[in-house]
């Protein structure tokens, strides 16, 4: 049987991943730099879930390869993700192995596209399995085999207070020295304004499109040339805008050098389960509109609490469909192109989040 591996299982949102596979029963390695949080959440989980693989580099990540057997699932908890994950993954997935990560970086997974391609890796890889992408690719494509031919998609992002974690704020600082990429007229250009624009769902109070982001799912939209414009928006109520924009509009980012890493971060909370999260409330929208200048379409609102449970819950979820498969996935796949309808729902289900279809009407 394939074996899993948590890379970065230390982190907030890998111990979270962690406990999502003990519920399910499975066991896993659980691999990081931070010796002493290793054997306390071995502790936690008891031996027969989880072994530990102490890390002390970002390189020592790569020499798990000669360990890896064909079929062993990696998911891979460590970000910022273009900063990080170009320093150890190729040795890693240069083997048949089937990879899951969690990134919302558009260049990371640019650069994982192209290098999958150029290096002709026998890895199976499937990105952005996280609460947002990869409920936004899975919701757009359910959108449009209903809708038909649909030229307009639109994903966007709302949560209730803004609460990122520090990794989740590392990543959005370091996005911002990357181009934000959006498909119009069948072709990826770089989206730089940032003025606002309603967007308004039945049901919801009025909210911003306040920018566009720099989330996959528009380049998975034009890897499968499902639409000829797409974007990907941040979304807030007046109350919560300027929060947003100061950690988006914040220049500073982390430079780490591999072997010159800071201490292992402790965590978002001294216990890792805190339920301090369960307030957070999140809302993801995925729209498809008849024409670029329609201002009128059909969406699907995905609604629920705590985005990193979610998040936990997708990864989980995705790892056991990759188990119960007969042969290991190999090659690149968007979350659409791996993964079914009926996994989506359970997933859904699973992440106690609800699911409707809605009439949205937005500015241009």
């Amino acid at each position: 049987m394939s074996t899993i591996y948590v890379l970065g299982a230390t982190g907030f949102t890998g111990q979270l991943i962690c406990r999502e596979l003990q519920k399910a029963g499975l066991s896993f390695w659980a691999v990081g730099r931070a010796e002493a949080r290793l054997e306390a959440l071995q502790q936690v989980f008891g031996k027969r879930f989880a072994a530990t693989l102490t890390t002390r580099t970002m390189s020592d990540f790569a020499h798990l390869a000669p360990e890896l057997r064909d079929g062993d699932i990696l998911i891979n908890a460590v970000g910022p993700y273009l900063q990080l994950g170009p320093t150890f993954l190729q040795p890693l997935l240069r083997r048949r192995v089937q990879y899951l990560d969690l990134t919302g970086e558009q260049a990371f997974v640019q650069w994982m596209m192209r290098e999958h391609k150029i290096g002709c890796w026998p890895s199976g890889v499937v990105q952005a399995c996280a609460f947002e992408s990869f409920f936004a690719d899975l919701m757009a494509e359910r959108l449009l085999r209903e809708q038909g031919a649909c030229l307009r998609v639109e994903t966007a992002y709302l949560t209730l207070p803004p609460r990122p974690s520090p990794g989740t704020k590392a990543t959005m600082r370091q996005s911002q020295e990357a181009a934000t990429w959006r498909l119009k007229r069948g072709e990826l250009e770089s989206a730089t304004e940032r003025t606002g624009r309603l967007i308004q769902v039945e049901g919801w109070p009025e909210v911003e499109a306040l920018w566009p982001v720099p989330f996959p799912e528009v380049l998975f939209l034009a890897r499968r040339a499902r639409a000829q414009w797409a974007e990907s928006y941040f979304m807030g109520t007046r109350a919560h805008v300027d929060t947003m924009r100061a950690v988006h509009d914040s220049r500073s980012s982390v430079k780490v050098a591999d072997g010159a890493l800071p201490p292992p971060a402790r965590g978002i909370f001294s216990d890792p389960f805190d339920d301090r999260w369960a307030e957070v409330r999140y809302a993801i929208l995925a729209a498809v509109y008849e024409s670029p200048t329609s201002i009128r379409g059909h969406g699907l609102v995905l609604s629920g609490r705590d985005p990193y449970f979610a998040t936990a819950v997708v990864a989980a979820e995705c790892a056991q469909a990759l188990l119960k498969r007969t042969e290991p996935i190999s090659g690149y796949f968007t979350p659409a192109e791996a993964f079914s309808d009926e996994i989506f729902e359970r997933i859904v289900r699973a992440a106690g989040a609800e699911l409707r279809v809605q009439r949205v009407e937005s500015s241009l």
